[in-house]
């Protein structure tokens, strides 16, 4: 990622956007759906942070592109992360803020949208929906350009939206026309 000022270049990320969102259930598909017909807010660069680190794929010869969505968390935010290698004596490891399940609403929190591009370079972007009962409550997006044999990750700095309950939290990959997401369910209440 190449983000505009990281010090980590493999994905190059222009400013695009973020809102506030949630689901509780169902389709990811349906979560993917929902989100794509919101309008994107803008986005600060301070509210998304970008790290990727380039990992050979041995014996990887697909003929065509791949990324896999690997992993969706919510944290709470934490300074200096996502980061990988962070441990010197660790190998092949990344960090991220420590998944939560349980959020107020009005907490900030930090997605993490984590993917493994195998073979694609080109146009794409990193996105995050909070979805809430087939209704999206918040979600953002981050556009640029994918480097291929890269694990990358992209952490969004969001408000949880005034809702309560279960809420999916879906992180997709787009590229090459084609989506790869992956999920996670938060719980969302007001604090009492």
């Amino acid at each position: 990622m190449n983000f505009a000022g990281a010090a980590l270049a493999v994905f190059a990320f222009a400013s695009a956007a973020i809102l506030t969102a949630a689901d509780d259930s169902g389709s990811v598909d349906l979560a993917v759906a929902v989100a794509e017909s919101l309008p994107l807010a803008p986005v600060s660069p301070a509210d998304v942070r970008v790290s990727s680190l380039s990992l050979a794929h041995p014996g990887v010869t697909l003929k065509k592109p791949r990324i896999t969505s690997t992993a969706t968390t919510v944290g709470y935010p934490a300074t200096g992360v996502p980061c990988y290698a962070c441990d010197p004596n660790a190998g092949y490891t990344i960090a991220i803020p420590i998944p939560i399940s349980q959020w107020v609403v009005g907490q900030t929190a930090d997605v993490t949208v984590q993917w493994d591009n195998v073979n694609y370079t080109g146009d794409c972007s990193a996105n995050y929906a909070l979805v809430q009962g087939g209704k999206t409550v918040a979600n953002g997006s981050l556009s640029g350009t994918c480097n291929a044999d890269t694990v990358a990750q992209a952490t969004f700095t969001v408000i949880i939206p005034k809702v309560k309950g279960a809420t999916r939290v879906v992180g997709t990959l787009d590229y090459a026309s084609k989506k790869s997401s992956s999920s996670t369910l938060i719980f969302i209440n007001n604090g009492k």
